[in-house]
């Protein structure tokens, strides 16, 4: 009981600090318009109010349903961790033209940290759900993009338009071996391949018919073999559209999860295995 006290007179402390240092900002406004100061403070509590439920799903006291995150249009949401920035800088050196449809997302840290990773997809397609949009697209911090990205990227979404799937999936860290492929075809110059199974989360495009099955996913599951939120996926026979060649890369930074840095062999042998399941695809439908 005694603990109990004491951890609730630091989290006063803690709240009445911040509150004077949130006044004490705004005060720094005062000679601006009174509409400046509004947005200011607005910003301002909604900053603290989005870190206060983080750090409180990261603790398992409030659920993942309570993070609202505003989904916009024509956003990619780059998934990040402040406790990682280094991550985030060498995801800007890129220098990709129009990196302003990036919308940094700062997910859930927990321990171990791929519960984080899962938990962060959940409260993000979850809201993702709730909104209006048809699709999403999330991107991890250490996805290298290819150099003439808008072009391609403008090209996917215009082919998911017309389809029927559940994840676009960019490239496949870990390619399964009973993947199966369902259709072939080119448009626009991409080479576009259905089928059943993938295994990355680096660049994918979600649409509205994933939502419940990734929200499904339970953090409480500590089977890292099968429980990962991109294992969890391959596990299921789903709708997935990805293209040969892969178009989205990993930088060499290390991985917050895994003690990895190069991706590069894990990618080329995806690739190769990709390959011949569709030359085996094509051989039986000529």
């Amino acid at each position: 009981m005694d603990d109990e006290r004491l951890l609730d007179k630091k989290n006063r402390n803690i709240i009445t600090n911040s509150i004077k240092i949130l006044e004490n900002n705004i005060d720094r406004y005062e000679k601006y318009d009174k509409n400046i100061k509004k947005k200011i403070l607005y910003q301002s509590l909604e900053m603290n109010e989005y870190y206060m439920i983080r750090n409180l799903i990261s603790c398992n006291i409030l659920s993942y349903d309570k993070l609202y995150i505003e989904i916009k249009n024509d956003k990619i949401y780059c998934l990040t961790l402040d406790e990682y920035k280094y991550r985030k800088i060498e995801f800007i050196k890129q220098n990709i033209n129009n990196l302003n449809k990036i919308e940094y997302y700062v997910g859930i840290k927990m321990e171990p940290g791929w519960i984080g990773c899962g938990m962060s997809y959940k409260v993000l397609i979850n809201n993702f759900k709730n909104s209006n949009k048809n699709n999403i697209t999330i991107c991890e911090d250490d996805c290298k993009l290819p150099e003439n990205f808008n072009d391609i990227y403008n090209k996917i979404i215009k082919y998911l338009e017309k389809q029927n799937y559940d994840i676009f999936v960019g490239v496949i860290a870990d390619f399964d071996k009973n993947t199966k492929i369902s259709k072939i075809e080119e448009v626009d110059g991409i080479m576009y391949i259905h089928i059943n199974k993938f295994t990355s989360t680096v660049f994918n495009i979600y649409s509205r018919n994933i939502c419940d099955t990734i929200i499904k996913w339970d953090h409480n599951n500590m089977d890292i073999i099968n429980n990962t939120i991109d294992r969890y996926l391959q596990n299921i026979d789903l709708k997935i559209i990805t293209t040969y060649p892969y178009y989205f890369d990993c930088i060499n930074v290390q991985s917050t999860l895994w003690n990895v840095t190069f991706y590069d062999k894990m990618f080329f042998n995806s690739l190769k295995l990709l390959k011949q399941k569709i030359d085996l695809f094509f051989k039986n439908n000529k």
